[in-house]
């Protein structure tokens, strides 16, 4: 099996007003988000890689436009959708809380999207997302 991997960088801010106990992550704040995309495949293309890595630069552009210096609200969060619609910032709505466990399965699926059918005998597409330079969370889509 042959693997490959690249850092992916953006900023941007939330709050995780679904928290059931008193937390500064209740709070809007933001982050400099790194997220690592690990592309696994059980063989290489006609220029003997997975793919070129040039080829993954699709993946920082979309979080370039989408979600750099962007706040990323849960679509049940009315009062920060009203805020950020009034003062004229850039955001996105999300149907489901802004974790980065929930971000993890987002980007991999956006991954999947643009690589699938760039890379020969793909296996495996994982991301791992750290919020901060300690804490992390990943997810794994595995092609049968």
């Amino acid at each position: 099996m042959y693997s490959i991997e690249k850092k992916f960088k953006f900023e941007a801010s939330h709050r995780l007003n679904c928290l059931d106990y008193d937390s500064p992550c209740k709070n809007i704040h933001g982050h400099s988000y790194k997220v690592f995309l690990k592309i696994k495949a059980s063989s290489l293309n006609e220029q003997h890689m997975i793919i070129d890595f040039t080829h993954l630069k699709e993946f920082q552009d979309f979080f370039d436009s989408k979600y750099d210096h962007a706040c990323i609200i849960e679509k049940s969060d009315i009062k920060f959708i009203e805020f950020v619609k009034k003062n004229g910032f850039k955001y996105l709505v999300w149907p489901h809380p802004t974790t980065a466990e929930r971000m993890a399965i987002i980007f991999c699926a956006v991954a999947k999207a643009m690589f699938k059918n760039k890379i020969k005998d793909l296996k495996e597409i994982t991301i791992q997302i750290y919020e901060t330079e300690n804490n992390c969370a990943s997810y794994t889509h595995i092609f049968e």
